[in-house]
C-alpha cells in the first residue's frame, strides 16, 4: 500500500506544533514561578505546622518542669525558684607566645578575682565558695563553648530543679536558656528499662513529654522530637545520675554515647554525683559543681516563699486547720538566724514545716523527717518507708519495679490488709462505708513519696528520701558490713551519714579512719561529713577532729586539701574549731594563716575580730586578702569599721583587697565601694583605683555604670585600671569550659613536639607526649597537660601526676590535685602514693 503525502497537512501540523511549543516555551519561566511558589507554599505550610508543634512541643516542656521541685504541689517552680549557677573551675590558660600570650595575658588579668587567689578550688567543699563569692557561671554560659556539661552535687543541692528551670528558660526561648534549641529532660530510669540494643533511642523522650502534651499535638509529637534531634537543635538534659548505683550510671552514660553517635550535635548536661562519673570524663563531659545559695540568695528564697504562702496558701479552706500562724517576717528572720549551711532541699523542707507548724525539731534532718511524715499514708508505720529506702540502698536499686517492692513489703503489707480486714468486720452491719483495699505501694504514689515512671520503674520523689530511710533503718539494724563492702556510690555514703546521725557509728567511723590514705584523704572527709548530724557526744567525733587539725597544718599537702580540711572542721558545729583557728594565725605558715581565716569567716566569728585585724598588716598578700574577705563575712561593725581604715589608709595592694572583700557586703560595702569610686578629693586617686576592682565584682547596673565613668578618671592610675578590666572582660570569660581537642588539632601540644623533634599522629595514643610535656614542658604546658590526662587516666597517668602534687609550683601543684580528685571520681582506683614513695 502506498502512502500519500500530504502538503498541506504537514505544513499546517508544523505550523501549529511550532506555535504549540513555542508557546510552551514562553509560557516556561512562568510554569516553573508557579511550580515554586507552589512548592514554597507548602514547605510554609509545612513550617507553619512545625511552628505550631513547636509551639506545643515547648509548652508540654512547661508544664513537665513546673511541678519538678519540692514545693511543686505548693507552688510552680518560676514562682518560687532560685536561678541556678555553677561553681567557675579554675582559668587553665592555653600555651601561648608573643602578642597572643599578651594578649591572652591581659584577659586573665581583668578576669583575676581575690578569691582565686586566696579560695582553693573545693568542688565538693563548696560552702567557702559561696560566702566568699567565688566566680560564678550560669548554665547557658557554661555551654557557651561547645562542651558538654556534668552537674555535680550532694542530694539535695538542687540539680533537678537547675536541670528543670534551664529547660522551662529554653522552652520559654529567654536569654537564660539554650540558645536556638529545645531542651528535653529525661531522669535516669527513664532509660534503665531501654533496651541497650534498642534502635528508637528517642522513645523515652517521647515517653516523658507525651503525658504533658496537648491532645492536638500529641499525635505529631514523637515526628517533631525526632526532627529537632536530627537538625541538631536539641539538648539532652538527663537527671537522676546521682542516685544511682556504679552499674546504673555506667548504663545511663552508654545511652548519652549511643545517643551522640546516632543524633551527632546533640548539646548534653548530666547531673552526678562526686562519687562516681564514670564515663563522663572520658566522654569529654565538663565536671561542674553547683552553686550553693548564698545570704542574699537565701533571703530572697525566704522571701518569695512569705509571699507565696500568704497569697495562696493561707487562703486555702483547709488552711483554717493549721496551727495559729506566727508573723511571717519573725519566721524568716529566724530561718536566717539558723541557716547552718542548709541546702537547698533541707532550707525548703524546714522552712515549709515552720510555716506549716508542724517541724518535729531544729536539725536538719528533723525536716526531712517532719516533711516524710507529711507523706506518710494514713495507717502505714514509718517503719515500713524505713524498710522500704533499705532495701533499695542494700539491693543498690534505688529505680526497682512492683515485684521488688510487694518483696521487700510483704510483711507491711499483710499486717496493714489484717488490720483493715479487722476494721470491715466491726463495721458489718453498719451503714459505714468500707473502701476498697489498695496496696502499700499504691498509697505511696498516691501521696507522691513514690513515682512512677513510664516504663514501668518506681523510685523515690528524691534519693534524699530513700538514703535518709535507710540511714534510720540501718541505726537500728546490723547491716553495716553490708554497707561498707558496697563499691563507691552516694547511696552508700549519704546512709552512712545518717546512720551516724541515728545511731551508733563507732565502729564505721573506725573502719573510715582505718583505710589506708589516699592522696585525697577521702576516707577522712568522708567521715567529716557526718559530724553537722551526728550526736555531739559521739565518741568518734573527737578522733576525726584531731585527725583534721593534723592533716590541715602538713605544709607539703596542695592548699585544696588543706582547706577541705578546714571547711570540714568550720562545718562541724563542734566548740573548739574557732580557737583551734586562732591558735594556727599565731603560725609561721602562711598558707595555714590564711586558710584558718578563711575558717573563721565560715565560722562567723565575731569574737575573733581583733585578731584577724591585726593581719590586715600582715606581708602576705594571700594572708591580709584571707582577712578581708574574713572581716566582710562576719560583717559587724567592728569589722567593718577595720575595713574602712584599711582602705582609706593601707598601701595599694591592701585597699585593692578591701574594695574586693567589699563587694560581698551588699548592705554596707556597696555604699562604700560607691562612695570611694565618687571620692575628688587630692590624694583620692588610689582610693577610686581600689574601688574599680571592687565594683567590676559587684555586677550590678549601678556599678557598672560608675566603672564607665572611671574610665575617663582625671587620673591615669583609676583610668588605666578602669580600661584594662573593661577591655579584658569585653573577651571571652576563661572560666567557661571548652571541649578537649584531639591531640592532632592541638596547637600547644603539636608545638611541644616540634620541640622534641617528634610528631602527633592521629593513629597514635599521645598520653606518652602529653607525659613527656608534663615532665620537660614549660610551665604553661604543664598545666595544659594535666587538663588533657584528667580525661585519660591509667596508673602511668597518675603516677606522674602525683609528682606533680608533690611539686614546688603552686599552679601546677593544685591543678594536679584538682585532676587526680576528677580522676577518682570517674571510678578509676588510686594507687597509694607509697607505691611510688611518696607521703
Amino acid at each position: 500500500m502506498r502512502l500519500k503525502f500530504d502538503t498541506l497537512s504537514f505544513w499546517l501540523g508544523f505550523i501549529v506544533a511550532s506555535i504549540f511549543w513555542g508557546m510552551l516555551n514562553a509560557l516556561k519561566p512562568a510554569i516553573k514561578e508557579w511550580q515554586s511558589k507552589r512548592r514554597r507554599q507548602r514547605e510554609e505550610r509545612r513550617q507553619q505546622g512545625l511552628s505550631n508543634l513547636e509551639d506545643g512541643l515547648r509548652e508540654a516542656i512547661l508544664r513537665q518542669t513546673q511541678a519538678m521541685h519540692l514545693a511543686g504541689t505548693l507552688f510552680a517552680l518560676d514562682e518560687v525558684v532560685v536561678p541556678p549557677a555553677l561553681i567557675a573551675p579554675p582559668v587553665q590558660p592555653q600555651p601561648a607566645s608573643g602578642e597572643e600570650a599578651e594578649q591572652q595575658e591581659g584577659i586573665l588579668a581583668a578576669w583575676d578575682d581575690i578569691t582565686s587567689y586566696v579560695l582553693p578550688y573545693m568542688p565538693d567543699w563548696p560552702e567557702m565558695a559561696a560566702l566568699y563569692r567565688a566566680p560564678r557561671l550560669s548554665l547557658a554560659a557554661a555551654l557557651a563553648k561547645g562542651a558538654d556539661i556534668a552537674v555535680v552535687g550532694p542530694p539535695g543541692s538542687g540539680k533537678t530543679t537547675a536541670l528543670a528551670w534551664f529547660a522551662a528558660q529554653t522552652a520559654r526561648q529567654t536569654p537564660a536558656g539554650f540558645d536556638g534549641g529545645i531542651a528535653f529532660l529525661l531522669h535516669a530510669a527513664d532509660v534503665l528499662a531501654l533496651p541497650e540494643e534498642a534502635e528508637d533511642l528517642l522513645q523515652p523522650v517521647r515517653e516523658t513529654l507525651t503525658p504533658h502534651a496537648s491532645g492536638r499535638y500529641r499525635s505529631r509529637l514523637g515526628e517533631l522530637i525526632t526532627t529537632v534531634f536530627q537538625q541538631q537543635r536539641a539538648l539532652l538534659l538527663l537527671d537522676g545520675l546521682d542516685e544511682l548505683p556504679p552499674e546504673g550510671v555506667n548504663r545511663a552514660i552508654r545511652y548519652l554515647a549511643a545517643i551522640r553517635q546516632a543524633y551527632p550535635g546533640t548539646r548534653m548536661i548530666a547531673a552526678a554525683s562526686f562519687h562516681h562519673i564514670d564515663g563522663l570524663l572520658a566522654g569529654g563531659f565538663a565536671p561542674l559543681a553547683l552553686h550553693p545559695w548564698n545570704t542574699e540568695e537565701r533571703r530572697a528564697f525566704l522571701g518569695r516563699w512569705r509571699s507565696l504562702w500568704e497569697s495562696y496558701v493561707l487562703a486555702e479552706s483547709w488552711a483554717q486547720e493549721l496551727p495559729p500562724s506566727v508573723d511571717s517576717a519573725l519566721l524568716n528572720a529566724w530561718l536566717q538566724e539558723h541557716d547552718d549551711w542548709l541546702s537547698p532541699l533541707e532550707l525548703t523542707l524546714r522552712t515549709w514545716a515552720l510555716y506549716a507548724g508542724d517541724l518535729r525539731g531544729g536539725s536538719p534532718a528533723d525536716a526531712i523527717y517532719t516533711h516524710l511524715l507529711r507523706l506518710l499514708p494514713e495507717k502505714v508505720p514509718f517503719q515500713a518507708i524505713e524498710t522500704l529506702g533499705l532495701q533499695a540502698v542494700l539491693n543498690q536499686a534505688t529505680v526497682f519495679t512492683l515485684r521488688d517492692t510487694k518483696s521487700w513489703l510483704k510483711t507491711f503489707e499483710e499486717a496493714i490488709a489484717n488490720a483493715e480486714s479487722e476494721e470491715e468486720e466491726a463495721l458489718e452491719g453498719q451503714d459505714a462505708v468500707v473502701k476498697p483495699s489498695r496496696s502499700l505501694v499504691d498509697r505511696l504514689l498516691e501521696t507522691g513519696l513514690l513515682v512512677r515512671h513510664p516504663n514501668g520503674q518506681i523510685r523515690f520523689s528524691h534519693p534524699l528520701f530513700a538514703f535518709y530511710l535507710a540511714g534510720r533503718a540501718a541505726a537500728r539494724l546490723n547491716v553495716t558490713d553490708a554497707l561498707l563492702s558496697q563499691p563507691e556510690w552516694q547511696g552508700k555514703h549519704t546512709t552512712l551519714r545518717y546512720l551516724a546521725a541515728y545511731g551508733n557509728a563507732e565502729s564505721v567511723a573506725a573502719a573510715f579512719l582505718a583505710q589506708e590514705e589516699d592522696i585525697l584523704q577521702r576516707p577522712l572527709l568522708a567521715v567529716a561529713r557526718w559530724l553537722r548530724d551526728a550526736p555531739e557526744k559521739a565518741p568518734w567525733r573527737g578522733k576525726v577532729l584531731v585527725a583534721l587539725a593534723r592533716q590541715m597544718a602538713q605544709k607539703h599537702h596542695p592548699r585544696a586539701l588543706r582547706g577541705r580540711m578546714v571547711s570540714a572542721a568550720a562545718l562541724s558545729h563542734t566548740p573548739g574549731v574557732q580557737q583551734l583557728f586562732l591558735k594556727q594565725l599565731s603560725q609561721a605558715d602562711a598558707d595555714l594563716i590564711s586558710l584558718s581565716l578563711l575558717g573563721l569567716g565560715l565560722l562567723g566569728a565575731r569574737q575573733a575580730v581583733p585578731q584577724i585585724s591585726e593581719l590586715l598588716e600582715h606581708p602576705s598578700p594571700n594572708v591580709y586578702r584571707a582577712a578581708a574577705l574574713s572581716l566582710v563575712a562576719i560583717g559587724n561593725d567592728e569589722a567593718l569599721n577595720a575595713l574602712a581604715a584599711a582602705l582609706v589608709n593601707g598601701h595599694d595592694d591592701l585597699r585593692q583587697a578591701v574594695a574586693e572583700a567589699l563587694a560581698n557586703h551588699p548592705r554596707d560595702g556597696h555604699p562604700t565601694l560607691q562612695e570611694a569610686a565618687q571620692r575628688d578629693e587630692p590624694g583620692d586617686a588610689p582610693l577610686r583605683r581600689a574601688a574599680v576592682y571592687g565594683l567590676v565584682r559587684v555586677q550590678q547596673g549601678w556599678a557598672q555604670a560608675l566603672l564607665d565613668e572611671l574610665q575617663f578618671d582625671q587620673e591615669w592610675v583609676v583610668r588605666n585600671a578602669a580600661v584594662a578590666i573593661r577591655e579584658g572582660r569585653a573577651a571571652d570569660n576563661p572560666h567557661i569550659p571548652q571541649p578537649l581537642r584531639p591531640p592532632v588539632e592541638t596547637p600547644w601540644l603539636l608545638v611541644f613536639a616540634a620541640r622534641q623533634g617528634s610528631g602527633v599522629s592521629p593513629r597514635q595514643d599521645a598520653t606518652p607526649l602529653v607525659l613527656q610535656a608534663l615532665q620537660y614542658g614549660e610551665a604553661a604546658e604543664k598545666l595544659a597537660a594535666v587538663t588533657y590526662l584528667q580525661h585519660h587516666p591509667s596508673e602511668g597517668v597518675v603516677a606522674r601526676l602525683y609528682d606533680a602534687v608533690h611539686s614546688d609550683d603552686e599552679s601546677l601543684r593544685e591543678a594536679a590535685y584538682t585532676a587526680i580528685f576528677w580522676i577518682a571520681a570517674s571510678g578509676f582506683p588510686l594507687p597509694p602514693p607509697q607505691k611510688y614513695g611518696l607521703k
